[in-house]
């Protein structure tokens, strides 16, 4: 986890609408490119 610092601290509205959109990001979908490179890569079934 990385800590970060905002300045000025921001209200509390503001500081609910970062915390929203870093768990938002978080969220997102890693990008597909090590898929196509390496297709099966994540397959549990694959030797």
């Amino acid at each position: 986890m990385v800590n970060i610092e905002i300045t000025p601290q921001p209200s509390e509205d503001e500081r609910s609408a970062i915390v929203a959109a870093l768990a938002q990001e978080a969220e997102a979908p890693a990008s597909a490119w090590p898929e196509t490179v390496l297709p099966g890569r994540d397959d549990p079934d694959e030797p």
